[in-house]
């Protein structure tokens, strides 16, 4: 059985089981929340949209919306935001572990880095400063321009940032809202587990080289 009401808020007519009589549902059209009646209002079965009409309204279901508030044909909000946050957290681990491997495979170098940043400290520099000249220094011993590893690593850098920015955003975003909200969880607990890992040092790339 069904319940047949015309929507308050666009008077257009729209049906629900009646499981959900006098409960709020979700308007199709207009996407208000309104509250279904105890019995259909609507007699006359012609004046009910047929179910082609329905489907040929872009981003509706007949998947309730929300847990025990329903639809009155569709859901509301898709929430594609939370399968985006999914997306970007499955990269942050394939961009962590490149991240890693590339600081593995050039470790010489690396620590060459390290060890006159540790020089220059030694000899009153500030960490920033005495940072940037090792860098400078080892870029000029290059010939002035940066090694490809080095430009990927800085393209892994401050792409694994944003896209961790993003993950998080869109997490939080994608649990705020009902349906898929398990893949916006997932997307934070991933987020969180590659923040570990970076903060660890990279252990996993240490590992591999």
């Amino acid at each position: 059985m069904v319940v047949r009401f015309q929507c308050s808020c666009c008077s257009q007519p729209i049906e629900v089981d009646d499981e959900w009589a006098s409960k709020p549902v979700v308007c199709p059209y207009c996407r208000k929340t309104v509250t279904a009646p105890t019995e259909s209002t609507l007699k006359d079965v012609g004046h009910i949209p047929t179910a082609a009409a329905v489907d040929d309204t872009p981003g509706l279901s007949t998947a309730p919306s929300v847990p025990g508030v329903p639809s009155a044909e569709g859901p509301a909000h898709p929430n594609r935001v939370a399968v985006v946050a999914f997306i970007l957290a499955c990269s942050l681990p394939v961009m962590a572990f490149a991240f890693a491997r590339l600081c593995a495979v050039h470790e010489p170098e690396l620590v060459e880095i390290q060890e006159r940043t540790e020089e220059l400290l030694a000899n009153g520099g500030s960490f920033l400063g005495a940072t940037q000249r090792a860098w400078v220094e080892y870029l000029e011993a290059q010939g002035g321009n940066p090694p490809t590893w080095i430009i990927t690593m800085m393209l892994l850098e401050f792409g694994g940032l944003a896209t961790w920015l993003g993950t998080i955003i869109c997490g939080i975003v994608g649990v705020c809202r009902p349906r898929r909200r398990p893949w916006a969880v997932a997307a934070l607990v991933i987020a969180g587990f590659s923040t570990v890992f970076l903060c660890c040092g990279g252990l996993l790339g240490a590992g591999v080289g």
